[in-house]
């Protein structure tokens, strides 16, 4: 397949065709998986050769995703872009894996599909916590409860906390064949805020904080003590308004 569809605007961009990675929980009789799904046919994405940004294991880089076919985006609704700029996310991949020198696309791709289940598996955690505050009537940000002198109760926003989705795009052709990201929306950092860190936890004293504490008190009860999200961060939306 040629790759002609796009072309970048500057020497600082380069073309890769690619193949998106998407992944979901498998439930069989004996264990929960992960199942990997590759997209059917690779598209061109435009990537920015410079990263924006570097961690202490992974780089990240805007990628434009103007001529990406089957972008799933809100409720998996499938949206076609053909050249139209400005489409852009962070893409990651590893640079540092603890072993000596750049690691390989294999190891590269074998991390990022460990990250990509963690971020499923907070997903899911998501999911419980919002469902566990709406059964029980109890106000978060996002899902507001107000009770009226009847005690009648309105639902007035059903989003709760949410999680951008995440996948992987792996290039199918040329040098740099094996390649890969993970891909997520690309955050404004202005308006991004962080409610924990590693080893600090509710200190929050507004809703949304609160909120962000109680999810990860939650979390670490209803998985038995197995893990805790740590590092919460995200951008906050409008909560729709209300009164009894």
């Amino acid at each position: 397949m040629a790759i002609s569809s796009i072309v970048p605007v500057s020497i600082d961009q380069e073309i890769f065709l690619v193949k998106k990675i998407t992944a979901e929980f498998s439930d069989s009789t004996t264990k929960i998986g992960v199942e990997w799904k590759d997209a059917d046919e690779p598209v061109e994405v435009i990537l920015e050769r410079k990263e924006f940004a570097s961690g202490k294991t992974k780089r990240a880089f805007k990628v434009n995703l103007s001529a990406f076919l089957g972008l799933y985006l809100i409720n998996k609704a499938q949206l076609r872009f053909k050249n139209e700029p400005g489409i852009f996310y962070a893409a990651k991949r590893y640079y540092d894996v603890g072993s000596f020198g750049e690691p390989t696309h294999s190891e590269n791709m074998m991390h990022l599909k460990e990250e990509l289940a963690r971020q499923m598996s907070i997903q899911m955690a998501v999911k419980m916590f919002n469902q566990a505050a709406q059964s029980n009537k109890i106000s978060i940000h996002g899902a507001i409860y107000w009770a009226s002198s009847t005690e009648l109760t309105i639902y007035l926003q059903t989003q709760g906390l949410q999680v951008a989705t995440a996948f992987l795009l792996e290039v199918t052709d040329g040098p740099s064949k094996g390649l890969a990201w993970i891909v997520d929306p690309l955050m404004d950092d202005q308006k991004m805020r962080k409610f924990s860190g590693t080893n600090t936890a509710g200190s929050n004293d507004d809703f949304v904080g609160m909120t962000c504490d109680a999810f990860a008190h939650f979390t670490l009860h209803d998985s038995g003590m197995a893990f805790v999200p740590v590092d919460i961060q995200g951008q906050l939306h409008p909560v729709i308004e209300g009164s009894s």
